[in-house]
C-alpha cells in the first residue's frame, strides 16, 4: 500500500517534470526569445537615435514585432513534424498583437480593428466547436 502511494507520487513528479521539460529540445522557443530580445534592443535603439520615427509609439512597434515573431515561429514550427501542434491559439494571439500594434501606429482605420475582433471571435468559436468533437 505504501509502495503504491510512493510510486504514484513518483509518477506524478515525472509527469510534472516531463511537462516542464517538453520545450527543452524545441529550438523554436530559444529562437523566439532571442528574436524578442533583439526586437527590444532595436526598439530602444530606434527610440534613442531616431525619435521622429519611433516616437512615443514604441509599445505599438513592440506589439507588432512580437506578433510577427509569434506568427512566423508557429508557422515554421508547423512544418517540422516533431514540433507540430495546433496553430489556432498562437496564431490568433499573434494576429491580435499585430493588430494592436498597427492600431497604435494609426495604420488601421476605425472600421478594420472592430471587424478584426469580430472575425477573431468567430474563429475562436469555430475552433472551440471543431476541437470539442
Amino acid at each position: 500500500m505504501i509502495d503504491e502511494k510512493e510510486s504514484e507520487k513518483e509518477s506524478e513528479k515525472e509527469e510534472k517534470w516531463t511537462e516542464h521539460e517538453k520545450h527543452r529540445g524545441n529550438p523554436f522557443y530559444g529562437v523566439g526569445w532571442g528574436l524578442i530580445l533583439i526586437l527590444a534592443g532595436l526598439i530602444i535603439w530606434g527610440h534613442i537615435n531616431y525619435p521622429d520615427m519611433v516616437g512615443e509609439n514604441w509599445w505599438a512597434w513592440a506589439f507588432l514585432g512580437v506578433g510577427a515573431i509569434i506568427l512566423c515561429l508557429n508557422v515554421a514550427r508547423w512544418f517540422v513534424p516533431e514540433y507540430r501542434r495546433s496553430l489556432g491559439g498562437p496564431v490568433i494571439l499573434a494576429l491580435i498583437f499585430m493588430f494592436i500594434g498597427l492600431h497604435g501606429l494609426d495604420r488601421l482605420a476605425t472600421f478594420w480593428f472592430p471587424l478584426f475582433l469580430v472575425v477573431v471571435g468567430i474563429c475562436v468559436i469555430i475552433y472551440a466547436i471543431a476541437h470539442r468533437r
